[in-house]
């Protein structure tokens, strides 16, 4: 029955209620008697009295009924009680031993050390008025929690301590402090494992608590927040995370253990006082930077196999810069670098923003460089002469990868501050923020990492002033061995002008491109010119910047594209639209690539006209490298549609092979057993036979049933086909294998040596046997070689003739490259005259046109053209048999024809 759940207060509150229910029917039932069995005579007559006597009975009766029911009633009741009794007391009997046990383990520690060797420790008692929290008791020796502290009295009362553990536990949480007192510390994790007990919070001008530490394995608790936040715990010495430090005054969070987390730093809210650094890592993630409003934001922590900590960010407006990310020193990424603070104001003048953090560096061997971190916004002013709005800040650098990895991406340029006043003055709107540069690509490999964006300027209110120009947008970084250069970054748009008179700020300058690694990569883009800002009444629209140059190339890879110039500004009510910006300088391109494209010109700008985007000199290289990518990619493409044809081909017979086996044996076990089963009737009917003195029934029905263990008939449903029944028939099926496996073998010998040509034009098509096309397949790239060979020397040939020795010079340097190309990607075509008599309608003539190749040049059709005048030729493609390349011929053709014959 330990599927019975019973709880004995139930089932002793269901008993009392059946109790009340049968005494107050008892009582009903007790005022019923007299009326019911004492029925008064109505008259002195015989009726009178038989009917009073009869109803008297039925009273009667009912009485007796009633007693036995109230005794069963008694009896159900008191079964209950008994029950719920015994289930009570067997409940009481099976804890009371273990809890004695207990008493008796723990009571020489509690005497002696006065905490349990295993149980939990009691939490702390709250303080009252200004008396502090009691501290936690600590946890067994052996295995427990510690308990919490109790919170301290309300109107100054301290915190209490958390409760150690002891081997294996957590350590208790710290009691948070009454008014301006301080939190209580957490309590240690056990020796072993457990976590540190996190910190209480401070109240008012109370500290808070310090997080407590863990020993071997686990995670040290958190710091108590409060003006002066709590220290926090350190980690397990093999495993656990740092504890995050408590927030208010910037303490740095704890390193994580051998595996493990750095904790975060604590916020900060005094002044001139940053966030705090975020914990080390060896083997896991370094800490994030605590904010500040008060200065710059925390450092990320470092870290050695992970990721580096984010830096803080600066908030407020003290113009504090962002935390720098952490750095990684083998395996990992460097950590974004925290956002820098908006300016101050002071005396009128707008502050500059602070910078934005820079980002981590990555690992060693793998992992890229962390962003930088975005400038904050310039001040802003209402001053008409003392100062401008502030400078936004400069964005933060992105981390540099190391061998390989993409450098970070700069950090985004402040905004100007704006300067609001409308009355006369020479202040204005300040600057944008530069953007921060881009991040160097790995060593060996990796891209660079793009420019940061400028900053847009700050608008000005001011008659007779202009608005505040862009920021500047950060370079990209660059590629070194293998590798893209990264992106420039944009200017920051100018800063309008918004009342009364007054020119537009310019647009910041663009970023210039990454170069491209020196053995393989493209440079990167140019970044984008900044747009003028508006003008406003007589005042003129601001000039855009122009775009930022396209990176440069080395020996293989393209040119970056030139930046688009950035837009003038559009005038006021009477003032000129700003001269658009002219588009960036393409890249360069390397000796095998193209260069980049001129960046398109601004609004109101002129374009100039782009450097030679190639040189002709390497052009057939150029050709060369393009051709082969593109080849090689179409035959990478075509193995990855169809890996292994003729293996699949194969695979799959023999899975048919096993297949029918499997399933000829399994309906032969069927059919036999089925066979088997109708024995033991048919000897019963023969037994029955010869009791009756027929022998000649008795063979006849033993015969058939064995004749059925192994044959029950024919199926003649196709005439075509007539199969046997029954086991025997069941095992024919893989008899078929070899013969199938014998004409496999007979199909793959007549592809091999099938030599025929077959063309059908009423079909559209022509087959030439495999080999002949495979011969095809194989003079195709000698052929393309030599007529490649042939086009060099005929150029360099009449170049000399006509004297232009440069473009004998070109021919010659390109010669090799120019029989490369056509053994390699060459195309030619083979005219195959043909009969007329093949066509379905009068011709003159026709030709099939058989294209080679060299041995990566792509599949094409064979096409055949019909002259029929006075109409002009015409060509069809042919279905069939492709012409081209070796290569793409056996893996898309002779391959799949072979594994077609083994279908």
């Amino acid at each position: 029955m330990s599927y019975v759940v019973t709880t004995p207060d139930l089932v002793t509150a269901a008993a009392g209620n059946l109790a009340g229910i049968r005494d107050a029917l008892g009582a009903a039932a007790s005022a019923a008697a007299g009326p019911t069995t004492g029925l008064a005579v109505a008259a002195g007559d015989e009726i009178s009295a038989a009917i009073s006597q009869l109803f008297g009975s039925y009273g009667a009766q009912f009485q007796a009924v009633n007693r036995q029911a109230v005794a069963f009633h008694a009896e159900f009741v008191s079964l209950l009680n008994g029950g719920a009794a015994a289930y009570a007391a067997a409940e009481a009997a099976a804890a009371s031993p273990l809890q004695t046990v207990l008493d008796v383990v723990n009571a020489p520690t509690q005497s002696l050390l006065g905490r349990p060797l295993i149980g939990n420790g009691a939490d702390g008692q709250a303080g009252t008025g200004s008396n502090p929290g009691t501290n936690g008791a600590p946890g067994g020796i052996l295995y427990g929690n510690g308990g919490n502290g109790g919170a301290g009295g309300p109107t100054g009362g301290a915190g209490g301590a958390g409760g150690a553990a002891g081997l294996i536990g957590n350590g208790g949480s710290g009691g948070a402090g009454g008014t301006n007192a301080a939190g209580g510390a957490g309590g240690a994790g056990g020796l072993l494992y457990g976590n540190g007990g996190a910190g209480g919070a401070g109240n008012g001008t109370g500290a808070g608590g310090a997080g407590g530490n863990a020993v071997l394995f686990g995670d040290g608790g958190n710091g108590g927040s409060g003006p002066t936040g709590g220290v926090a715990g350190r980690a397990g010495v093999f495993y656990g995370n740092g504890g995050d430090a408590g927030a208010g005054s910037g303490r740095a969070g704890a390193d994580g253990g051998l595996f493990g987390n750095g904790g975060a730093g604590g916020s900060s809210a005094a002044a001139l006082t940053a966030g705090g650094a975020g914990g080390n890592a060896f083997f896991g993630d370094g800490g994030a930077g605590g904010s500040s409003t008060g200065g710059a934001g925390g450092v990320g922590g470092n870290t050695f196999i992970g990721n580096g900590g984010a830096g803080g960010s600066a908030l407020g407006t003290n113009g504090g810069a962002g935390g720098a990310g952490g750095n990684v020193g083998l395996i990992g990424f460097g950590g974004a670098g925290g956002a820098g603070a908006a300016g101050s104001v002071l005396l009128g003048v707008g502050g500059t923003g602070g910078n934005g953090g820079a980002g981590g560096n990555a690992g060693l061997f793998f992992g890229g460089g962390g962003a930088g971190g975005a400038g904050g916004a310039g001040g802003v002013t209402s001053a008409n002469f003392l100062g401008n709005g502030g400078t936004g800040g400069t964005g933060g650098t992105g981390g540099n990868a190391s061998l390989f990895g993409t450098g970070g991406a700069g950090g985004t340029g402040g905004d100007g501050g704006a300067n609001t006043t409308t009355g006369l003055g020479s202040a204005r709107g300040g600057n944008g923020g530069a953007g921060g540069h881009g991040g160097g690509a790995g060593l060996l490999y990796g891209g660079g990492g793009d420019g940061g964006a400028g900053g847009t300027g700050g608008a000005t209110a001011a008659n007779n002033t202009a608005g505040g120009p862009g920021g500047s947008g950060g370079a990209a970084g660059q590629g070194f061995v293998i590798g893209n250069g990264g992106h420039g970054g944009a200017g920051g748009a100018g800063g309008a002008h918004s009342l009364g008179n007054g020119n537009g700020g310019v647009g910041g300058a663009a970023g210039r491109g990454g170069d491209g690694g020196v053995l393989f990569g493209d440079g990167g883009t140019g970044g984008a010119g900044g747009a003028g800002g508006a003008g406003s009444g007589t005042g003129n629209g601001g000039n855009g910047a122009d775009g930022g140059s396209g990176g440069d190339a080395n020996i293989i890879g393209n040119g970056g594209n030139g930046g688009p110039g950035g837009a003038g500004g559009a005038g006021g009510a009477t003032g000129t639209a700003g001269t658009g910006g002219q588009g960036g300088e393409p890249g360069t391109a390397g000796a095998f690539g193209k260069g980049g494209v001129p960046g398109a010109p601004g609004a109101a700008a002129v374009s100039f006209a782009g450097a030679a985007s190639d040189l002709p000199i390497f052009g057939p290289y150029q050709h060369l490298f393009e051709n082969t990518v593109t080849n090689l990619q179409g035959i990478g493409a075509a193995l990855g549609a169809n890996p292994a044809p003729l293996l699949q081909q194969f695979l799959t017979n023999q899975f048919g092979y096993g297949s029918l086996t499997f399933t000829a044996l399994t309906d032969a076990t069927r059919d036999f057993a089925i066979g088997l089963a109708g024995i033991p009737p048919s000897l019963q009917t023969a037994f029955q036979a010869l009791a009756a003195g027929d022998p000649s029934l008795a063979v006849s029905a033993v015969g058939d049933a064995l004749i059925k263990v192994f044959y029950t008939g024919l199926d003649a449903s196709n005439l075509s086909n007539i199969q046997l029944l029954g086991t025997i028939g069941d095992l024919l099926p893989p008899v078929s294998i070899p013969g199938d496996i014998a004409q496999n073998f007979t199909n793959v010998l007549q592809t091999i040596t099938d030599t025929n040509i077959s063309a059908n034009l009423t079909t559209a098509s022509m087959k030439f046997g495999l080999p002949l096309a495979f011969a095809i397949y194989a003079v195709g790239s000698p052929i393309t070689t030599v007529l490649a060979l042939g086009d060099s020397a005929t150029t360099f040939i009449s170049a000399v003739q006509a004297g232009n020795l440069q473009a004998a010079l070109t021919a010659l340097v390109g010669a090799p490259a120019n029989a490369l190309n056509g053994f390699l990607n060459g195309e030619a075509t083979i005219p195959l005259p043909l009969p007329p008599s093949v066509s379905p309608i009068p011709v003159q003539s026709i030709t099939a046109n058989i294209p080679i190749g060299g041995i990566l040049s792509p599949l094409r059709s064979f096409t055949a053209t019909t002259v029929s005048p006075p109409l002009p030729p015409i060509t069809i493609p042919l279905s069939g048999t492709p012409g081209g390349g070796l290569i793409p011929a056996l893996i898309s053709y002779v391959i799949p024809q072979l594994a077609a014959s083994i279908a």
